[in-house]
């Protein structure tokens, strides 16, 4: 016994995908200050050059102490011991040696840093290397601008898909973390200290992000 045809209709469906670029970013105030600063000294002895760049280097982690900057956030960073030459008539010459002493302190107060130098440059620093304007929450911020990277995101794709006359909401897909940019060091030269402050703003850092959005419309 044959079995009837059975009557089967499809209905072919095609869907559109669109990719776009979400951008967010957010300005914030840094609260902690990383700051690169140190004693350089020079002797024909050794053993005085270790010695003056050892007071030197005392001198100033007391006064960075006094602004209330605990030992913990005092660290040693780097600590070389350079011959020095002469060259005369093609002949190499020992003048001396150079002692080179870096501290690296963690400011928490980021208001007193421009004192905090001048502090340091009276009582021994002579080099300022650089200064690095931090956030102790920076994942949270980044975290607020990826919200807002993918809040532009769903704009854009609502705009494209209204312009292709679609009547349904964009649905994401895909979506792919393309990039994340906090501030940058910004590096500063010694200056001898003067009377008053030494202007060191931080002011607000931007902290973007960006997606790469995946719609089905």
């Amino acid at each position: 016994m044959m079995k009837e045809p059975q009557n089967r209709s499809f209905t072919s469906s095609k869907q559109t995908t669109i990719t776009v670029t979400g951008e967010g970013s957010i300005k914030a105030s840094p609260d902690t200050v990383l700051l690169s600063l140190g004693v350089i000294t020079e002797n024909k002895d050794l053993a005085a050059a270790q010695s003056e760049n050892a007071q030197q280097t005392t001198s100033v982690i007391d006064a960075i102490g006094k602004m209330g900057i605990p030992r913990e956030n005092i660290q040693t960073k780097e600590y070389n011991i350079y011959p020095q030459y002469d060259y005369i008539e093609g002949k190499q010459n020992l003048r001396g040696y150079q002692v080179n002493h870096q501290l690296a302190v963690t400011i928490r107060t980021p208001e007193i840093t421009g004192k905090l130098i001048d502090q340091a440059v009276a009582s021994g620093a002579n080099t300022v290397q650089n200064i690095q304007f931090l956030f102790s929450n920076s994942e949270g911020f980044y975290q607020k601008a990826l919200e807002l990277a993918l809040n532009d995101a769903n704009q854009k794709a609502k705009t494209i898909s209204a312009s292709l006359g679609k009547d349904t909401a964009p649905n994401p897909i895909k979506i792919v973390e393309q990039s994340h940019s906090v501030a940058e060091p910004i590096p500063i030269a010694f200056a001898q200290a003067a009377k008053s402050t030494t202007p060191i703003e931080a002011g607000k850092n931007l902290i973007t992000a960006t997606l790469l959005v995946e719609y089905r419309i």
